[in-house]
């Protein structure tokens, strides 16, 4: 029985070791440069918003707005905003074992700059 026992762990161990390595790669993505040392309240995004219209005030040339968003890895698409308000948006996501959150920026353009900004921040967990 103890033979048995034993080959059980040896097969058993390794695979969970293998699963937890897999677990923490999954986990290794980082905050996006834009919301470092930002303090993040699960049910407040105005941190983050603040950030965004600093860095980015409106008056800013879009195309420096989005090299700047690809370089630290967001994901820059166009908008559909009901309100007509914002044209573009950028997203940065981290999807993690039990939560993930998420950094939007949305922007509109007028003349090659920007005309209308906003940094938005999700969090979610099971």
């Amino acid at each position: 029985m103890a033979n048995g026992r034993c080959r059980v762990a040896r097969i058993l161990l390794p695979t969970f070791a293998a699963l937890g390595m897999v677990l923490l790669c999954g986990c290794s993505k980082s905050d996006p440069p834009i919301a470092n040392e930002l303090p993040k309240p699960i049910f407040d995004d105005t941190y983050f918003d603040e950030r965004v219209r600093q860095r980015f005030p409106v008056g800013t040339a879009a195309d420096k707005l989005v090299a700047e968003l690809r370089s630290e890895s967001f994901i820059v698409d166009e908008f559909h905003d009901l309100s007509g308000r914002y044209q573009h948006l950028a997203r940065y996501e981290i999807s993690r074992l039990v939560c993930s959150e998420t950094w939007d920026i949305f922007w509109s353009v007028q003349g090659g700059k920007i005309s209308a900004i906003k940094g938005s921040y999700r969090n979610y967990c099971l």
